[in-house]
């Protein structure tokens, strides 16, 4: 008879979780400009032997990394300029320490920095270290930051000759006095696309590009570029150096006018090098169909001789896109010195929907007589797209009437001047049409009423 064996029920074999923790502090929380600072990163292992850490650390742009001391045990320590690809993209300088193995116990790990020169006071810079192991599902962040102290404030403003701010270029904080500044690569402008750089030590610490507080170019002549430094006390160091500015300039207008010599859109006035300038502009289309939804033709480019391009979206000052007709681009130009230049060209605005069986909104009864048609006036737009009509009375003097309005789509729109007490005469309609896409069309016509 077979015996039973009793069965044996497996024991889980227990699995050691290894941690590992990681701090950071800086030995110096509020530096100055160029001072030292020690980062230690301490690194602890509770218990069970850790395998394949590695640790990284990104040293700021706003620090100069110095040396590294790695005491403890045996580990390969790499130094990354940066910038490099990938997740550890960035600027300075990039640590990592690769321990192959880190029995229990607690580790610290050192490097020195120093603060930039410059840096501005307030700054806060945050430097962070990252530790990575197979165990953990992801990486430990430990963070130091310091605030950099600003001792002095620094003010950079231009003065004209007699002693007024034109521009004030740099209002901040750093930890040291400005004493001396050069102006590269020039200190003369000659073009509206030159910059003066003000340095400092190798650094730039500002740039003047010849405008004044309102962004309005300044007039030819001497400048003075002055630095102020001023302490907690109130104690100022002041430096300057003197600036030129030399430029023949283009002052230059742009303008859209309709076909009565009205001016409609006051489009730009740009300011370039009159040596640039040349008198003729160019556009992209000499017609074109303004539309709200916009679309590519939709807008016109107008190139002046310089390059710059102003782009017209065929709508006047108001806002409102112009009717179909033809329009007049010019160009007034002024070089500074009493030469003046007008050109123009012609362009078409063509809303093609609005166009067909001529677009007129048909006006009955016209004339009216009130004892026989009563007193109300129809309108009938005649297009292929809905639109909306827009019509406005006026008396022969001028007068407004009356300003009647209809819906997107309305066959009909009608004007009951029941209420009103219109002597007979002749009136004059300004209609208006327009289509969903903002397409205009104006008409003009003759009203006659006869009591």
């Amino acid at each position: 008879t077979p015996t039973n064996s009793p069965t044996n029920t497996p024991t889980d074999t227990p699995t050691t979780v290894i941690i590992v923790n990681i701090n950071k502090t800086a030995s110096n929380t509020l530096p100055h400009s160029r001072d030292s600072i020690t980062y230690t990163i301490g690194v602890n292992v509770p218990f069970g032997t850790a395998s394949n850490v590695i640790i990284t650390d990104t040293v700021p742009a706003d620090l100069n990394f110095v040396s590294v001391n790695t005491p403890g045990p045996p580990a390969s320590v790499s130094i990354i300029s940066l910038p490099t690809p990938g997740p550890t993209a960035g600027t300075g300088t990039l640590l990592v320490w690769n321990f192959p193995t880190l029995a229990p116990g607690n580790y610290t790990f050192d490097y020195l920095a120093t603060v930039k020169g410059l840096t501005q006071g307030g700054k806060v810079i945050v430097n962070e270290a990252a530790l990575s192991y197979p165990q953990a599902p992801v990486p430990q962040v430990a963070q130091a930051p310091v605030t950099v102290l600003g001792d002095y404030t620094v003010r950079i403003n231009v003065y004209n000759e007699v002693g007024e701010i034109v521009k004030t270029i740099l209002v901040t904080k750093f930890s040291e006095p400005i004493d001396n500044i050069s102006l590269q690569s020039s200190n003369t402008l000659v073009s509206i696309n030159d910059r003066i750089d003000i340095v400092y030590q190798g650094s730039v610490i500002g740039t003047w590009d010849g405008t004044n507080n309102l962004g309005d170019e300044v007039s030819n002549g001497k400048y003075h570029i002055k630095i102020d430094s001023i302490d907690l006390y109130g104690s100022i160091t002041s430096v300057s150096q003197l600036a030129m500015v030399a430029r023949h300039l283009a002052h230059v207008q742009v303008n859209i006018y309709n076909e009565t010599g009205e001016i409609i859109r006051h489009l730009a006035a740009t300011v370039a090098d009159a040596v640039t300038l040349t008198n003729s502009f160019m556009v992209s289309s000499n017609a074109f169909a303004p539309s709200y939804q916009g679309g590519s033709n939709s807008y016109v480019n107008i190139t002046l001789g310089d390059g710059t391009i102003l782009p017209w979206d065929g709508r006047n000052d108001n806002g409102q896109i112009v009717s179909n007709g033809q329009y007049f681009i010019e160009i007034k130009s002024n070089d500074g010195q009493g030469g003046d230049s007008i050109v123009t060209k012609q362009i078409a605005v063509i809303h093609p929907e609005l166009t067909v069986g001529n677009g007129l909104v048909l006006v009955y009864p016209n004339p009216l007589s009130v004892r026989v048609n009563g007193s109300v006036v129809n309108f009938a737009p005649n297009s292929s797209v809905p639109v909306a009509l827009t019509v406005r009375v006026y008396t022969m003097a001028g007068e407004l009437v009356e300003n009647v309005r209809g819906n997107l789509g309305d066959p009909l729109v009608t004007w009951d001047f029941s209420n009103k007490r219109l002597a007979s005469g002749i009136y004059i309609l300004v209609i208006e049409s327009t289509d969903a896409s903002g397409g205009m069309q104006r008409q003009l016509t003759k009203l006659a009423i006869f009591r």
